[in-house]
């Protein structure tokens, strides 16, 4: 649960169609809708990345999200693997941020990858 809503819609895929190996895994989650880790981690391949990605600087739906999915994650052999560049700013442990300006409206970011 996200903000004490219930899960309402969740969006896996992953790519080339080896589904035990697959170069690409994606997560889209919809607002109030729980967590796509629990869906797309297990099908990232060793070496592969996890995005989490909103457009909120809420710390509800970043760095709580990033915190609530940090057990399961690291459990699946998934460490922090933020970019160094790019205009984020660090926004508590494992998360970015870009701050709203002229060029942008802000979000947040958290990237892992798989040992």
């Amino acid at each position: 649960q996200v903000r004490g809503q219930a899960d309402t819609s969740l969006f896996a895929a992953y790519g080339p169609t080896n589904r035990d190996a697959p170069e690409i895994a994606i997560a889209a989650v919809l607002e109030e809708s729980g967590f796509g880790s629990s869906a797309a981690a297990p099908l990232v391949r060793p070496g592969g990345r996890l995005v989490y990605s909103v457009c909120t600087l809420t710390k509800a739906e970043s760095v709580d999200v990033v915190a609530a999915t940090a057990g399961a994650l690291a459990a699946l052999g998934f460490r922090a693997d933020l970019p160094a560049d790019g205009g984020w700013e660090p926004y508590g442990p494992d998360t970015l941020v870009v701050v709203p300006g002229a060029a942008t409206d802000g979000m947040a970011l958290a990237r892992w990858r798989r040992a």
